[in-house]
């Protein structure tokens, strides 16, 4: 886990450097958004350590455990227009979703890509001990759509970024 934190450093100097990287507060944040999916589904072990770290500083709900990284979301938000209250909402939002969304994902992906996401269903009758729905969507439920569904909460917290962004 010890390069996981300069491999996040990284991704941040990457985004800084880019020159076509400042555009609109969205574009900032489904960037960083997207990074954060790379590396949690390249490391999915040290990320879920990493992002269930205690803080840095007492009281934030950081991404990472890290000052740097709330600081980078909060410039970006406040510079696209939301006032502090808006601002920290947004924030809250936005870490407990991607965040969230990449526990769970990488939960699924800690054990290899040979490794079942769901042991037991959908093949095992006697593991789903006669439950007749999951019986019926377990195969379904087994299905890998976590890119599309990332992409979906994704944009769905976005959306409501920008309503508490214009609310105030």
């Amino acid at each position: 886990m010890d390069d996981l934190p300069h491999l996040l450093d990284r991704l941040r100097a990457e985004r800084r450097a880019d020159p076509g990287a400042a555009h609109c507060w969205q574009d900032h944040l489904q960037r960083l958004a997207h990074d954060l999916r790379r590396v949690a589904l390249a490391r999915p072990e040290a990320f879920a350590t990493l992002a269930t770290a205690p803080a840095a500083a007492p009281g934030l709900r950081p991404p990472l455990g890290d000052v740097d990284w709330v600081e980078e979301v909060l410039v970006v938000l406040v510079d696209g227009g939301f006032d502090d209250a808006a601002a920290v909402a947004a924030y809250r939002a936005f870490v407990t979703c991607v965040l969230g969304h990449l526990l769970l994902e990488a939960s699924l992906h800690a054990g290899g890509p040979d490794s079942p996401a769901f042991p037991g269903v959908p093949g095992d009758p006697a593991a789903r001990g006669g439950r007749p729905v999951l019986d019926r969507l377990g195969a379904s439920l087994a299905e890998d759509h976590d890119a599309d569904e990332f992409d979906d909460a994704l944009e769905a917290v976005l959306a409501r970024m920008e309503a508490l962004r214009a609310e105030h």
